[in-house]
């Protein structure tokens, strides 16, 4: 999609599939926004407009067809409301956009005309937002209907009217190309994506990328002592995995670890889910999902910092070979698990391969997974938690999630909840009960980081929409992958 510029004089409004942006000041006469329209089109569009009640400071919309021969094939009207608030701002620029494909899906529009009023699109946070709002809304997963038409998204090019330039929109476009990624392996169906189906994708993206590629199997991974991982796979036919990517920078100023919760299909093991909630369990491997498509975003990116990422893979499944509730399994940096419940597995397989990152030297390491119901009845669907005791990374952090429209609220490592990860019989159990489950569960992990900075993201009440919402689709939502990537380009 093509993103250029036209003065006010080079619109011609009677040929154009037309989105008008306005505020309240804007339903004047004199309205920089409705100034491309005659005064008799202007006036029809304003009566048109005050029938229907419209509020432009409330972010709706209203859909005109033609109402004369001399006016637009059809015109959006978009409320705007200018937000103080950085997350609110960008966030209503994201809107927009969305607004902006679903319009043009509707009309079957190539070329759509964006007359931006006083919603200012000459600062690149905004523009990033607005494109991200196109481009992320025009996404569809209908390749399994018989009804679906195949039909690509219409829109070939964007017309800007109000920016003096546009910045080279290439970046934002592989960004959000990767956020797309990322939804497509969510949501494939588990009898497609296996364990063997993700490390596919993972040498796919590793030879496009240039990227060093280690894929330790069953055998191997016996060998490195990762018992916590082969204990989450023993119920399931298919093999485990763990893989790792490395993109390698010259004379890194940091090496970055990513760490991405990959389970394929989650049914709980013996500690079974309900049959509802087991319907969304493809994507509890959403975590893994974000990492390989950071590396796919960073393909045309040249970092100052060494990027590694670790991808633990498995089913949780039910066998007679399935690991029991009450079973102590060593994890690879030696220390004894009590499992107590087989459908707190996520934490597992991350022990094994945080060590694994610790053991190869990273300076900074980052966990996403989708890791506990708790973070969900804490934090709803809209924001992740995230966890660390190094202030400075987790406020980069957070900050690259506003940026995003990724809001991240920071949680206690309240290390007075530690005594209920003790086990009688182990050095730790895999659960600390019911109340403080998120906050437990990332304490779990921080027994296996030492002491290398890290960060935590449960992301498992974000990763995945049940309906579509505004530039959201139903099913995987790629959470994390714009995040960690501007995250990454700023320790650059």
């Amino acid at each position: 999609m093509k993103v250029n510029v036209l003065a006010p004089t080079e619109v011609k409004p009677e040929r154009a599939h037309l989105v008008v942006v306005i505020d309240d000041e804007d339903l004047g006469q004199e309205s920089s926004s409705l100034n491309l329209f005659s005064p008799e089109l202007r006036a029809a569009l304003l009566d048109r407009l005050k029938s229907v009640e419209f509020k432009p400071g409330k972010q709706g919309v209203y859909r005109i067809d033609p109402i004369r021969s001399d006016a637009p094939s059809s015109i959006l009207f978009a409320g705007w409301k200018d937000e103080k608030d950085r997350y609110f701002k960008t966030a209503a620029f994201r809107k927009v956009g969305s607004k902006v494909a679903t319009f043009a899906t509707q009309t079957k529009a190539k070329e759509v005309v964006v007359v931006t009023g006083r919603a200012d699109l000459s600062v690149p946070e905004h523009l990033e937002a607005f494109l991200e709002g196109i481009y992320l809304t025009a996404y569809r997963f209908d390749q399994f209907k018989i009804s679906s038409d195949n039909t690509p998204f219409p829109l070939e090019e964007v017309l800007l009217v109000g920016p003096q330039s546009v910045p080279d929109v290439r970046p934002i476009e592989t960004l959000c190309q990767a956020t797309l990624s990322a939804r497509n392996l969510v949501n494939l169906p588990p009898n497609l994506c296996s364990p063997a189906h993700v490390v596919e994708r993972c040498r796919s993206v590793a030879e496009r990328g240039k990227l060093e590629l280690s894929v330790f199997d069953r055998e191997k991974l016996a060998e490195m002592e990762a018992e916590l991982l082969l204990a989450v796979s023993k119920g399931s036919e298919q093999e485990p995995y763990l893989v790792k990517l490395v993109k390698k920078a010259s004379e890194p100023k940091l090496k970055v670890a990513l760490v991405g919760k990959g389970v394929t299909f989650d049914s709980g093991g013996l500690s079974i889910k309900t049959a509802q909630g087991m319907e969304e369990m493809k994507s509890d491997l959403a975590g893994a999902a974000a990492v390989l498509s950071v590396f796919e975003a960073l393909e045309e990116r040249e970092l100052a910092i060494e990027v590694r990422g670790y991808l633990p893979l498995t089913e949780n499944m039910i066998s007679g070979k399935a690991t029991r509730p009450g079973d102590i399994i060593k994890a690879m940096n030696g220390k004894t698990v009590e499992i107590l419940n087989t459908d707190a597995e996520g934490r597992l397989i991350l022990a094994d391969a945080l060590h694994l990152a610790v053991k190869d030297g990273a300076d900074l390491i980052i966990d996403l997974a989708t890791l506990t119901g708790a973070v969900v009845v804490a934090l709803g669907g809209q924001y992740a938690a995230v966890y660390g005791d190094h202030d400075e990374y987790v406020q980069k952090l957070v900050e690259a999630g506003v940026r995003s429209g990724e809001r991240l609220w920071r949680m206690p490592l309240a290390r007075e909840y530690k005594d209920l990860l003790k086990s009688k019989t182990a050095d730790l159990k895999n659960v600390g009960g019911r109340h403080g489950g998120s906050i437990t569960a990332a304490l779990f992990l921080q027994e296996f980081v030492g002491d290398t900075p890290w960060l935590h993201l449960d992301i498992a009440g974000t990763a995945f929409e049940s309906t579509d919402r505004e530039h959201l689709r139903h099913g995987g939502t790629g959470f994390g992958v714009r995040t960690l990537v501007r995250f990454l380009e700023g320790l650059s």
